[in-house]
């Protein structure tokens, strides 16, 4: 299955692109090791049993394909790539490491093949760096298949057009709020806009309150978005490219990635879990408000498709997935 980037598009950033790829040589020699089975796959060409010639783009080198010739995004690569529409046309392909990238120039090839074939790409690209740091738990993370449209379904209940009507209060109540602190300190916008939506989103998601400063759920979703914001390009870590070397410890020279995972892991876990537990103790208390995560405990009792577990671990994933993405405009 290929990879399939969207790209050349005004005001866009390019989303998926090959960032520059953090590595140590040592990392590269334990990959070629740990990997030596798999070269021969890399080397053959994949499967084509109509024999349909692939799209055009750069053939690249044996091996690393096209990794030392992709843009990065320090180079503009909108810019960049926008040189490779016009020398091979409006759907470019290239391999990286045996990878196959599919990258879209117009929104014609975009309808074309996620919209009209949306049957033939619904999967998702499982980027083995983003599963290292926990984020398993995101609907764009997950496979196509039952967990997916689960949490799709649970999500889409409670976002759609027709049901975010109901959180006009809160947001009626945050815009106030943000009011009269842009009244008292005008010159800290910016953080008063963050810290609104932040406020707005927690009520609706957790029914739980946001401090003025330094709210510890604020603080854990912002270093979270740190990390998915550099490990969310493909290709910015090496072990996307050759995900045998998650197998490699931690301690190893150049796994320093390994490292950073296990930081970021530990801060989606809180991220994720602190909340829910919170909203799950007071409605044990009678003392939870209601919003988006009792809505969906209260929903699941007695749904004999899933066992209780999976009921509330969808809940717990649905209103976490809601919270970070209503903190930045990174998520879609």
């Amino acid at each position: 299955m290929y990879d399939i980037l969207a790209s050349g598009f005004p005001n866009t950033a390019v989303s998926g692109v090959i960032e520059t790829i953090q590595f140590h040589p040592c990392l590269i020699v334990a990959g070629l090791l740990f990997g030596l089975w798999g070269l021969k796959h890399i080397g053959v060409k994949k499967p084509n049993p109509n024999r349909l010639p692939r799209p055009p783009g750069p053939k690249g080198l044996p091996i690393l394909g096209a990794m030392l010739e992709v843009p990065s995004m320090g180079d503009k690569a909108w810019l960049a790539y926008d040189k490779l529409f016009k020398k091979y046309g409006d759907i470019v392909y290239f391999e990286v490491i045996g990878q196959p990238f599919l990258v879209l120039g117009s929104l014609k090839r975009v309808n074309d093949i996620l919209d009209k074939r949306s049957s033939n790409y619904s999967d998702r690209l499982i980027m083995p760096m983003l599963k290292l740091m926990g984020w398993s738990f995101d609907i764009p993370n997950m496979r196509y298949g039952t967990r997916w449209r689960r949490h799709r379904r649970a999500f889409h209940e409670h976002f759609h057009t027709n049901t975010v009507h109901k959180y006009l209060p809160i947001q009626v109540k945050e815009t106030q709020a943000l009011l009269r602190r842009l009244l008292t300190t005008p010159q800290n916008f910016m953080y008063h806009i963050r810290h609104t939506f932040a406020s707005t989103i927690m009520s609706v998601s957790y029914g739980l309150p946001v401090l003025e400063s330094n709210d510890p759920y604020v603080t854990r979703a912002e270093e979270a978005l740190k990390g998915i914001s550099e490990a969310g390009i493909p290709g910015t870590f090496l072990v996307d490219l050759l995900p045998v070397l998650k197998y490699v410890p931690s301690w190893f020279p150049g796994a320093g990635f390994k490292r950073k995972a296990a930081h970021y892991a530990a801060i989606n876990i809180e991220v994720v879990e602190l909340p829910f537990k919170i909203v799950q103790r007071k409605m044990a208390e009678g003392t939870a408000i209601p919003c988006v995560l009792t809505s969906l405990l209260e929903e699941f009792p007695g749904n004999e498709e899933l066992g209780r577990a999976e009921e509330e671990l969808i809940s717990q994933n649905t209103a976490a997935i809601a919270y970070i993405g209503g903190q930045s405009d990174f998520w879609i």
